[in-house]
């Protein structure tokens, strides 16, 4: 019970008539999984994500996009020149 509380944040138990459900299986073979999941006409692979991508930059005062800046310098300095 504990675990399924910290797992949803919430009490996963509490029945929206008041009272409380009761846990009466916990399927740990993957294929009864499967298998009850399509008797019940629910989706038996998990869902796969999209990679995370970064945020589009916003617009600035202008109107338009502003670019990238270049990498700041490492601190090495080139060789001068003769």
């Amino acid at each position: 019970m504990g675990l399924l509380q910290r797992v949803f944040a919430n009490d996963v138990l509490h029945c929206p008539c008041g009272g409380r459900r009761s846990i009466i299986a916990i399927v740990t073979d993957a294929a009864l999984a499967r298998a009850l999941l399509a008797g019940l006409g629910l989706a038996t692979e998990p869902v796969t994500f999209a990679p995370a991508r970064r945020p589009a930059p916003k617009p600035n005062s202008l109107g338009t996009t502003p670019r990238r800046r270049a990498p700041a310098p490492t601190g090495r300095r080139l060789p001068a020149s003769t």
